[in-house]
């Protein structure tokens, strides 16, 4: 039990400094005022966390027990990816609605955490600013 949480800390600590260290070092080698680090970091650990949904369900992962996998998952999902990008989160759970027939529920989801993400934020700053 005990050993599950330091992997899933280690992992999302490795994940925070990824991310702060490969989205810094775009944003350094491009002269633009657009925030071109994150969009890659959030394109990439899209595209990393649809890779290791897929490599979990191959055949190299066989002979692992269910449990054996699914402490894999969390560390790598939740842990290293969760740390790097929660967009990869996001965005996964809303093509799984997609792809089980829920398109509704799948751009409500897109609009309510985008517009309610954005309210959130402004809120946050006007509360952070007449403190």
């Amino acid at each position: 039990m005990i050993s599950r949480f330091v992997w899933l800390s280690v992992a999302g600590a490795a994940g925070t400094l990824a991310r702060v260290a490969l989205s810094a070092w775009i944003q350094r080698s491009h002269a633009t005022p657009a925030p071109l680090g994150t969009a890659v970091v959030n394109v990439l650990g899209c595209a990393l966390f649809g890779l290791a949904v897929t490599t979990f369900e191959a055949p190299l992962f066989a002979g692992a027990s269910e449990q054996q996998l699914s402490e894999w998952r969390l560390i790598v999902l939740s842990g290293f990816l969760g740390g790097f990008t929660t967009f990869s989160a996001y965005t996964f759970e809303t093509l799984r609605l997609l792809e089980r027939g829920h398109s509704v529920l799948a751009f409500a989801n897109l609009g309510l955490q985008n517009a309610l993400g954005l309210l959130g934020l402004w809120a946050g700053l006007q509360l952070g600013r007449t403190s």
